[in-house]
């Protein structure tokens, strides 16, 4: 499982700052990975929407252990601290939001979010429409900064 922002092919003049859409690219997946830590802590998914319920014994489990019976899929913390964002290299790459290493149980901790995957928790691992609305704002601030950059109109004078 991982994210991906892409741009299909786009020609830019010299003078158009690809690394400023790269940045931009960068700081969202980021922004993106903070909030889906911070949405499981609440035991959301990236919409907002409740994470379903966990069954009754793994809650009992976790009670009895001292911990949280939110459904915010923490056990360890090994889960939430796996995230790895690859920042792409120019706007023709990719940037990812991927998990990294193995978990204490010898699992993947890929392995491990596509198994909560399947056992049904989802939607937390995804952007969600203000995710997708704030990278779109984002995107659109940069391509408009370089515009006013690329754009130069000049007067020759006064006509004669």
């Amino acid at each position: 499982m991982k994210f991906e922002i892409e741009f299909p092919d786009i020609a830019f003049n010299e003078k158009f700052a690809e690394d400023d859409l790269v940045q931009v690219m960068g700081q969202e997946l980021q922004t993106q990975r903070t909030l889906i830590v911070s949405n499981l802590n609440q035991g959301k998914g990236a919409d907002g929407d409740s994470l379903r319920p966990y069954s009754d014994a793994y809650e009992k489990l976790k009670a009895g252990s001292g911990r949280s019976t939110t459904p915010n899929l923490n056990w360890s913390g090994e889960l939430h601290r796996s995230m790895d964002v690859k920042t792409p290299k120019s706007i023709r790459d990719a940037g990812e939001i991927t998990f990294k290493g193995t978990h204490k149980g010898g699992f993947s901790n890929a392995g491990l979010a596509a198994s909560l995957n399947a056992r049904g928790f989802t939607g937390w691992f995804q952007f969600g429409q203000s995710g997708l609305d704030r990278i779109q704002k984002a995107i659109m601030s940069a391509i408009d900064k370089n515009l006013k950059k690329a754009v130069d109109v000049k007067s020759k004078g006064a006509p004669q």
